[in-house]
């Protein structure tokens, strides 16, 4: 049964590769974490305080509101 050792040894590099690739994977990981990410600009309520693009919209319409005559 000289072909299911031979099976089994490569199975066993396979697994030794995945190993490896897992690791790596790990490795970035932890390298990544250990970088400094993007400055988020503090908004204490995001969802209540608009951002100044959002104020510019909001002036756009009421510009436009506020040409319609009743």
């Amino acid at each position: 049964m000289e072909w299911l050792k031979q099976l089994k040894d490569v199975v066993g590099e396979a697994d030794d590769v995945m190993d490896e690739v897992h690791y790596e994977m790990l490795r970035r990981e932890v390298k990544n974490r250990d970088q400094p990410g993007p400055v988020v600009p503090y908004r204490p309520y995001p969802e209540t305080v608009p951002n100044l693009d959002e104020f510019k919209m909001l002036g756009g319409r009421m510009k436009k509101s506020a040409s319609y005559t009743y």
